[in-house]
């Protein structure tokens, strides 16, 4: 029994990881080990590579996932990887644009560029046409 539910919460992270969600599917075709050759693991194409599953009764998805009830087994090892995910920082500024797990930080931090440097650009006019006007006077 426990060999089972090992095999079957495998699965359902191989799903999880890579199936329901459009840009993991993308990121699973783009692996350079299924590049150009067709899959000799069809239960591996059809857990991450299709947008709804043919065999429902192998892993049921949810929008939400529990670690006690859908990963008894590999509930540690889960927690982890999500750890280290939600500590992950971006760094860069393509990374920072392409961050989208916190999107009140996301739109906080593009508000912030958006008016700062407006303003820095408004000051710089300020200061060009102040000293037109200097000029002018002399």
């Amino acid at each position: 029994m426990d060999v089972t539910q090992l095999l079957h919460e495998i699965l359902l992270s191989y799903r999880l990881l890579f199936g329901q969600d459009r840009k993991s599917r993308q990121l699973f075709q783009s692996m350079e080990v299924f590049k150009g050759e067709p899959y000799e693991d069809y239960l591996l194409a059809e857990l991450c590579d299709c947008k709804t599953l043919a065999l429902p009764t192998i892993c049921k998805e949810r929008e939400f996932y529990r670690l006690s009830r859908d990963f008894p087994i590999l509930r540690s090892r889960i927690a982890v990887l999500q750890q280290q995910m939600t500590n992950l920082k971006p760094r860069g500024w393509r990374e920072i644009w392409n961050d989208k797990r916190d999107s009140a930080q996301w739109y906080t931090f593009w508000a912030v560029i958006v008016f700062g440097g407006s303003g820095i650009v408004l000051s710089f006019i300020q200061a060009v046409l102040q000293a037109l006007q200097l000029a002018g006077v002399k």
